[in-house]
């Protein structure tokens, strides 16, 4: 069996024009037969699946050939895109998903950890600050 790998997916910065434009770069596959890249997002959840719609290119997974940038046009302004990559060769062998990669700024808890195990009735939640220019709320589901 083939195993196609593929690398770091980076979020360029995004331009403003009727809609959110939002750049991607990515390492390119190393394999010697790929034959092109796809783009798979999703609209405010990081989770699978990755059944995206909204962007002009069309909808998730959008198939942008042997590039390793791209550029998704006319995303909704006001949510949060979440984006992976994956490589195919000339066979059609699909690669497993990049990294992931959000079109804003998402806080991320610091405390308590996801797999701690919490004694106390009390706790605090303690989590990453904001990138410069960036506010926010937070809401607590429990």
């Amino acid at each position: 069996m083939r195993w196609l790998l593929l690398a770091c997916l980076t979020l360029l910065v995004p331009a403003v024009a009727c809609g959110k434009d939002v750049s991607l770069a990515w390492d390119p596959n190393t394999e010697p037969d790929i034959a092109g890249y796809k783009i798979y997002y999703q609209v405010d959840s990081p989770t699978l699946p990755y059944d995206g719609t909204g962007a002009r290119e069309g909808a998730s997974p959008v198939d942008v050939g042997l590039t390793t940038t791209a550029t998704l046009h006319g995303l909704a302004e006001s949510r949060i895109y979440y984006f992976t990559v994956t490589a195919y060769n000339s066979d059609g062998y699909e690669s497993s998903f990049s990294n992931l990669v959000a079109s804003d700024w998402v806080p991320e808890a610091i405390e308590p950890l996801a797999e701690a195990v919490v004694a106390s009735r009390w706790f605090k939640f303690i989590w990453t600050d904001p990138p410069a220019g960036f506010t926010g709320t937070y809401t607590l589901y429990y």
